[in-house]
């Protein structure tokens, strides 16, 4: 008989057909007779743990697994789950026993008492596993099969047994610096199984530092890192073009919005993936691209904030995990990396965030919930305040970037304009580039056309936003929205001559003047009135004029200061 060789009775029950409570019972029994005191570890190649009790382990909660590991006396944890990694090594076992094993080790992961444990049985995983792995990815790379479960179980937990501080370097060391395989396999994590907020916010961290060239490349010993060196951005930015085909084929965007819209908000529909109604993005894009943007737009005008399954509520669900805004953010910064290091992919990326739902899901919702927090908060600073208000400079920074050469979310936009809410946040409202990122996105759904009354009550707001700035902070304003910048502004829209209008000096004086002739009447009727919010005099600099030139340059093709990164 071999040295661990199970009972009839108990490889038939652990196999199925038995009750759970059963089940679980046997798994634990199993634990102490498979790995006794003091029992050594086999060699050889010669598997120590039984098939039927592998198969039994990946249906058992984590506390069940523990229990088993714990009842084992006179070996540590770390032994114990050895002889896990001593199954995953060994070819013999069949791919669904190999298969329970690693769940079991991701399940104990879950629990922080055994995760230094699972981290040294994972060092012990040696070339019988990884031969498993690398096949896999032959399979998938020549004959497009899938991946399967390993690769996306060994990401979990990995990330759990570092306590969530998994980095994309590790990963990639471990796929063999194949960035597409990094992003696939992220994408399967975020499109299968509910983890927790904490292995979410690792998968969408993975995804910002895969697309940042810092993490394939040293900075200088002062901290600074060179971008403009073609030996370092060339290079990457074909791997950024590569991760973002990826991304398209994996509808990666989208997997990342129906992650986190149930974390972040209050809603509780079942999923609906592949884009609005039943068709999918690319079978949109295969009808005609852009039709049925048009309809899109009337509807979100019609119904201006109507919960369809698409437009979230602007709020954070009860119990939002800070976790889950770190993944949304990473997110974001995924986006407007790919946007700048994305090469000749920039259109693709505009395809993407037009066809996807990430933006009427995620990025529309989480600017507005950013906006109502950092209101409620009052202003201030710390890191909580720091992350609102990046959050909310990476989801305008999307917006405006997807609205560029696109009208699909324009009505949307329209009827859920934050303007309002943004500028009523004092570190929004004193921040000259901020208010010119507004102002962009707002061109960017052409916003300020004079015969829409909500637009003009929003270049109402950054008036009056401006109009707080001093003279040298709206000069910074200005050239932010002139284009001297990276963001894609949309000049061929009569938006953008409306709004450099609007905020230019002449028009800013003509603004306090009206609003004191506003306010003359009610002081002689007795009436009581607040200050306004400039009562000095806005004294004579001189003001880079917006020339017809600068505002014109682009406007060929849709304008796009800045556009190319």
């Amino acid at each position: 008989l071999a040295p661990f060789h199970v009972p009839w009775r108990v490889a038939a029950g652990a196999r199925g057909g038995m009750a759970a409570a059963e089940k679980r019972r046997l798994v634990g029994e199993l634990g102490q007779y498979l790995v006794g005191a003091g029992a050594p570890r086999g060699g050889g190649g010669a598997p120590l743990l039984p098939a039927a009790w592998c198969e039994a382990a990946a249906g058992a909660p984590p506390e069940t697994l523990a229990a088993a590991v714990d009842a084992v006396r006179g070996i540590s944890p770390s032994e114990v789950l050895g002889h896990v990694a001593d199954a995953l090594n060994s070819p013999e076992l069949g791919r669904m026993a190999r298969l329970g094993a690693l769940t079991a080790l991701c399940k104990l992961s879950r629990l922080p008492r055994m995760r230094g444990a699972v981290f040294d049985a994972l060092m012990l995983v040696g070339e019988g596993f990884e031969k498993t792995l690398a096949d896999r990815e032959a399979a998938h790379k020549a004959h497009g099969d899938s991946l399967g479960k390993f690769h996306e179980l060994m990401l979990v937990t990995l990330a759990r047994s570092r306590d969530y501080s998994l980095q994309a370097a590790h990963v990639l060391e471990m796929l063999g610096g194949d960035a597409t395989l990094c992003v696939e396999v992220v994408g399967g994590a975020l499109g299968g199984a509910q983890y927790e907020d904490e292995v979410v916010a690792v998968c969408c961290g993975l995804l910002a530092q895969l697309t940042d060239p810092k993490t394939y490349y040293s900075q200088h010993e002062d901290g600074e890192f060179e971008l403009d060196d073609a030996r370092v951005l060339g290079p990457f930015v074909e791997r950024a073009s590569a991760v973002l085909q990826t991304a398209k084929r994996c509808r990666l965007l989208d997997l990342a919005a129906e992650s986190l819209r149930y974390r972040l908000f209050a809603y509780r529909r079942p999923p609906r993936m592949g884009g609005f109604g039943r068709e999918s993005p690319s079978t949109r894009e295969a009808k005609g691209g852009d039709e049925g943007g048009k309809e899109r737009e009337r509807v979100a005008e019609k119904e201006e904030v109507a919960d369809d399954g698409v437009l979230l509520p602007e709020r954070w669900r009860e119990g939002t995990t800070m976790a889950a805004k770190r993944a949304a953010t990473d997110v974001l910064r995924m986006v407007r990396n790919l946007y700048l290091f994305g090469g000749d992919g920039e259109a693709t990326l505009y395809r993407l965030l037009s066809f996807s739902e990430v933006v009427p899901r995620l990025v529309v919702p989480f600017l507005g919930a950013c906006a109502a927090e950092l209101k409620e908060i009052g202003g201030g600073s710390g890191p909580r305040v720091a992350a609102l208000r990046e959050g909310v400079s990476l989801a305008l920074k999307v917006l405006a970037v997807a609205c560029f050469r696109s009208r699909t979310h324009a009505g949307m936009l329209r009827a859920r304009n934050p303007t309002t809410r943004l500028l009523a946040c004092p570190g929004v409202a004193r921040d000259p580039k901020a208010i010119a990122l507004i102002a962009v996105f707002n061109v960017g759904f052409d916003a300020f056309e004079t015969e829409r009354v909500a637009g003009a009550a929003a270049l109402a707001e950054l008036q009056d936003a401006a109009l707080q700035l001093a003279p040298p902070q709206r000069v910074v304003m200005r050239e932010a929205l002139a284009g001297r910048g990276w963001l894609p502004i949309a000049k061929a829209h009569a938006s953008f001559d409306v709004v450099c209008a609007a905020l230019s000096e002449t028009a800013l004086r003509r603004r306090v003047d009206t609003r004191g002739a506003a306010d003359t009447p009610r002081k002689r009727a007795g009436h009581s009135t607040s200050p306004p919010r400039m009562t000095e005099s806005v004294p004579t600099v001189p003001v880079p004029k917006l020339s017809a030139a600068v505002r014109g340059a682009d406007s060929g093709d849709g304008g796009g200061g800045g556009g190319g990164g």
